[in-house]
Order: structure tokens, then sequence, then C-alpha cells
């Protein structure tokens, strides 16, 4: 489906390696919502039960995170994690869901992703193959 040309050696050992990457939000018409951060911290809080683990792993600050969890919270209406003694930050029953669906997103859209940053690799390597010329 995609053209493979002869790929450009001074091009393919570079570094720029295309990746098409889709960020998930949740929004409401108002313009209001649940930005992409929020719930890649959701994400990173399943795994790794520590709220300051997860907010580090995204280069947030720990009062951040919690900014981006309350508000969060406040936009859905229902609580996302919660403090256990001896557990660290664990989700709750709706925060996992919220996870699970966009874990679901994430596999759908894993494969045409993948197909549309191949393609982009092949224009790239076409183009600075042409301006080479």
């Amino acid at each position: 489906m995609n053209p493979d040309p002869d790929p450009d050696p001074d091009f393919s050992e570079g570094a720029l390696r295309p990746r098409v990457r889709v960020a998930v939000s949740l929004e409401r018409s108002a313009g209001a919502g649940i930005p992409a951060t929020a719930l890649e911290l959701l994400r990173r809080l399943d795994s790794a039960h520590s709220l300051r683990e997860a907010a580090a792993g995204m280069g947030l600050s720990y009062r951040h995170a919690w900014g981006l969890l309350h508000a969060a919270e406040a936009e859905l209406g229902q609580p996302l994690a919660r403090s256990e003694r001896g557990r660290g930050t664990v989700l709750t029953p709706y925060g996992t869901l919220v996870v699970a669906a966009i874990a679901e997103i994430d596999e759908r859209l894993e494969s045409p992703l993948a197909e549309a940053s191949q393609a982009l690799a092949a224009a790239l390597s076409l183009a600075h193959a042409a301006t080479r010329r």
C-alpha cells in the first residue's frame, strides 16, 4: 500500500524517524475538558500506584499533578484516584474505567498510526532524495 522507495543512506541513518501520534483529551463544547496530560497521568498512575512517580515520569511537579487530577475529577464529577495508606495513590473503579477506555482507543489506533508513520517516512525520504539530485 505504501511505496517503499530505495532509502537514501544519508537520510535513513539520520536521527529523524517520523512517528504519527494522537493525544486523546476529553472536551466539552464549551471548551472546558480534561487535557491529554491528565489522562496520561491517570494511565501512569495506574501502573505506578504513586502520584509522585507518575508525575516525575512526565516531568511534572507533584503539586501540578494533584492539580491536574483534581481538575479532571471536578470536570467529570467523579473521583478518579484516592490515597490509601500503605498502597500509595490508586485509581478508583471509575478511574480504572477511564484508563481502560483510553487504552482501547490507543489499541485501535496503533496500526493506522504506524501505517501513517511509514507513509510519512517514505514521503520524506522521497522528498529528501529529490532535493539531493
